[in-house]
């Protein structure tokens, strides 16, 4: 058998000399272990049993049957040896006969292309996901209703037949895997390319379906080039990644998944339209991800597809998502919405971002639920966001019901005057920012709203702001604990005040603001305003300033200030969701100096939305003699999860 120059390119060969390439394979010939047909494969196979060896593939072989490579065998892949897996087409397969009560029946052979599959009840063809669901990777079918007893079931599908490597693979940056069959197995090898399943990375060609089956076929090093891969909807798995430089880019004539979005909600702050955001399609979808680790740079161009979303993962429990993973540099563009998450998702609960820069087209970052929970950017940097719908606010990055998470550089930056937040903060949300610098126009740098925590501890704004209270910080609309540090002079426009303190909002809570604003410079702006209506009878809002500690109450008419000494104790406690009823525990208080008083206590839920139970935490018995407070929560579940803990803040004071 002659060897096929054309088929040898050497250029691309990574693992042989040039010079030695017809030696190399005449050699294995020799030997009868060069493959160009599948029996000759299967040949090759059997002379080396269960001896150690390499098989050399030189051409391209149609694999129709299920086919596996022990560990013991290596494939050594030349320019133009593929291992092609095929399909075959089944009809009119006698699935089984309906007794009335069964609803699962198995079809003979998987895998299963995917909706290759037409179903019939005695020759009706049915509705997949109405009449009937399919596991296409075990041909399992349920049907919603069970046949009736005698019902004769039939079935028309494409098998996918598989190939099982579990030993070497030796191969360039070529394709050497290809066919609608499955390539699967445990192979000993350290990375995987998307161009070994036929990726070109050339920004023309459709890469999707290679880059996928890479990422599907073994959870080892993923490795992309420096090259531009265009591409669908991408489902992340567990494992390691290493980007080159390299981008991926949406196809404007792809088709990706949908991501769930909520309609139109009311919340307690007002009404935020989110009606305008369904429909969304995720480009990156972390769903099945669980652990990943991303290295090198990643570049996601979004180009400018109507209702994209850049990197996202699944709003509901059951599907978990990417917690506890690491990235070193990704930056997201020309999409609508570069981060999302939404409702209880894991999300990327515990993972750190290096570097996440986004340039996007309505939100930066659009978290809901626990999606960002004990998050940690080392440098975010949020700009532009702006040609939005016009009935769609814009947020550089808007959080709710996020604990634990620690920016330890934010830069914030937009030049559109009615993306109206840098940064929307709300309902129950704590957040940690250690260096933040706000550039250029906003409505309002910062909103805090709803029972959050917010700490900066240096911030260096040079801004434009639109809102009437000219503050860097907004806050109203229930508990929040504001802690600032300025240390230099606040250069822009339209910026009258650091934190600006007001209430729209009526509730039979009551509510208190401790707000601390320090600053190492002389800012020449007011460093606290009041707006709107101040909480009144037992409520108030505390105030720290270089001059000195403030409590501002309002009666109904006038908004009265004096000056204060505060000795603070804060902390966490946790409940056990799995008890009912009453829930007590007991706060050390013997060594604070001053007077205990119950209206300088304050508790909220830090680790539950409120809505998830019946009752605030509250403050019971104080015991002025032995300073110990006691925190009440009524922990009767509405739709928390049983064994879950749920925390609450508290806030001290003493006079």
């Amino acid at each position: 058998m002659g060897l096929n120059r054309s088929k040898l390119k050497a250029t691309e060969l990574a693992f042989v000399d040039t010079n030695n390439i017809e030696y190399i394979v005449h050699d294995f010939e020799r030997q009868g272990l060069v493959a160009r047909t599948k029996d000759q494969l299967k040949s090759a196979l059997s002379k080396l049993g269960s001896n150690n060896g390499t098989i050399c593939i030189v051409d391209t072989i149609d694999i129709d049957e299920d086919l596996t490579i022990p560990e013991n065998i290596s494939l050594k892949f030349f320019n133009g040896g593929i291992l092609k897996v095929l399909t075959q087409n089944i009809s009119n397969e006698n699935v089984g006969t309906g007794d009335g009560s069964t609803t699962e029946f198995s079809l003979a052979y998987s895998p299963v292309l995917e909706n290759s599959e037409t179903i019939y009840v005695d020759g009706t063809e049915q509705t997949r996901n109405t009449d009937y669901t399919i596991n296409y990777e075990t041909g399992v079918i349920t049907f919603t209703s069970a046949p009736t007893n005698g019902a004769s079931i039939t079935a028309d599908y494409t098998r996918r037949f598989k190939s099982t490597i579990n030993g070497g693979i030796d191969a360039g940056l070529f394709q050497i895997f290809d066919g609608d069959g499955v390539v699967t197995g445990n192979p000993k090898i350290e990375a995987v390319y998307p161009e070994w399943f036929g990726a070109k990375g050339d920004g023309v060609t459709d890469d999707t379906d290679a880059i996928q089956r890479a990422v599907d076929f073994a959870n080892v090093r993923r490795i992309f080039s420096n090259k531009t891969y265009l591409c669908s909807t991408i489902k992340i798995k567990p494992g390691e990644y290493e980007f080159q430089k390299t981008t991926l880019k949406a196809n404007t004539n792809g088709t990706f998944d949908d991501i769930y979005l909520p309609g139109t909600e009311t919340y307690k702050y007002g009404t935020q339209n989110t009606g305008a955001l369904s429909g969304y399609k995720v480009f990156i979808d972390f769903n099945e991800a669980e652990e990943v680790i991303f290295i090198g740079r990643l570049y996601i161009d979004g180009s400018f597809i109507d209702k994209l979303v850049g990197l996202g993962a699944s709003w509901y429990p059951l599907y978990g998502g990417c917690s506890k993973s690491k990235f070193d540099y990704i930056r997201v563009y020309n999409c609508e919405i570069g981060l999302y998450g939404q409702d209880d998702g894991v999300g990327f609960t515990g993972s750190v971002f290096n570097v996440f820069y986004e340039e996007n087209n309505i939100h930066g970052i659009y978290s809901n639920g626990n999606f960002l929970d004990d998050v940690v950017f080392n440098i975010l940097r949020s700009h532009g966001n702006t040609n939005r719908p016009t009935d769609e606010t814009g947020y550089n990055i808007r959080l709710f019901e996020q604990r634990g998470l620690v920016i330890n550089s934010l830069y914030m930056h937009t030049t559109d005057p009615t993306n109206r937040y840098g940064l929307f903060l709300a309902s129950h949300s704590s957040v940690i920012i250690h260096h933040f610098y706000p550039e250029w126009e906003f409505e309002s740098c910062c909103k805090v709203a709803g029972n959050c925590n917010l700490i900066i501890n240096d911030i260096k704004p040079a801004l434009s702001l639109t809102t009437n209270s000219g503050a860097i910080i907004d806050t109203e609309i229930g508990h929040c604990y504001i802690d600032i540090t300025v240390n230099q002079r606040i250069v822009g426009t339209g910026v009258n005040h650091v934190v600006a303190v007001g209430c729209s909002y009526t509730d039979n809570q009551p509510f208190k603001r401790v707000i601390k604003v320090k600053t190492g410079t002389d800012t020449t702006k007011e460093l606290v305003t009041f707006f709107g209506s101040l909480p009144s009878d037992r409520d108030y809002v505390v105030v720290e300033t270089p001059n000195g500690i403030y409590e501002y109450a309002y009666d109904g008419t006038n908004i009265y200030k004096r000056n204060k000494f505060i000795n603070r104790k804060t902390g966490r406690i946790s409940f056990a969701v799995d008890a009912t009823g009453l829930q007590v525990q007991t706060v050390d208080c013997s060594d604070m100096v001053g007077e205990l008083k119950r209206e300088n206590i304050f508790v909220c839920f830090s680790g539950q939305t409120v809505n998830d139970f019946q009752g605030y935490p509250f403050v019971g018995n104080i015991d002025a003699s032995a300073k110990t407070v006691e925190i009440k929560v009524n922990i009767l579940t509405a739709s928390a999860t049983s064994g879950s803990e749920v925390f609450v803040n508290y806030i001290i004071w003493s006079e």
